[in-house]
């Protein structure tokens, strides 16, 4: 499947824009889920588009123009039906290249972790952090922290996103290679929902 998402492996700053669209995609579905399952969801979701030659964003166009982007959601499972629609309708109206963090976080729907997620893995210059669940632990763990493993307030979520970039440039990775690492490290202990 052309827009198959390999979440072990989404280290990649030279994506095609259709790359970027279809990656932009996952960074919103994967939101609380299941990565793998949601990275087959969404490739089949955009099969069609990969036949016919359009981008995903061109095929949500189309689906929106032919009123069944609900019905296209719905039978791929998707979830959060009335989110993804209005998040996707929105979206289809960005410039990947060039949006900000702030345009990102302005979609409905897409919030802190999902925006710093799309920039981190499509612009290799970011330093962002995207404190999810297994971030938030192992900052915990060896910092010696005790917050909650939910994503925090947008004070706090900047201090330790702070913290976060400064620990990857003084280890010498980037914030990309350091949040993958993690995953990949706590992955292999528990059942993995979300990074975004």
């Amino acid at each position: 499947m052309k827009y198959l998402i390999d979440p072990k492996n989404i280290i990649n700053f030279d994506r095609t824009p259709d790359e970027v669209e279809a990656f932009y995609l996952f960074c919103v579905l994967v939101a609380g889920k299941n990565a793998q399952i949601q990275a087959h969801k969404l490739a089949e979701f955009l099969e069609p588009a990969a036949e016919l030659g359009m981008t995903p964003f061109e095929y949500i166009k189309g689906l929106l123009y032919l009123d069944k982007l609900d019905e296209e959601i719905r039978a791929h499972k998707l979830g959060q039906y009335k989110r993804l629609h209005k998040c996707f309708e929105q979206s289809i109206e960005l410039n990947l290249a060039e949006c900000t963090l702030e345009e990102l976080e302005g979609v409905f729907g897409v919030g802190l972790k999902t925006a710093r997620f799309f920039l981190v893995y499509t612009r290799e210059d970011s330093e962002y952090a995207v404190l999810d669940t297994h971030i938030i632990r192992w900052m915990n763990e060896s910092f010696g922290f005790d917050h909650p493993r939910v994503t925090p307030g947008a004070k706090l979520y900047v201090q330790l996103e702070e913290l976060f970039v400064f620990y990857a440039r003084e280890i010498g990775k980037t914030v990309a290679e350091l949040d993958l690492g993690i995953w990949k490290q706590y992955n292999r202990e528990v059942n993995y929902s979300g990074n975004a």
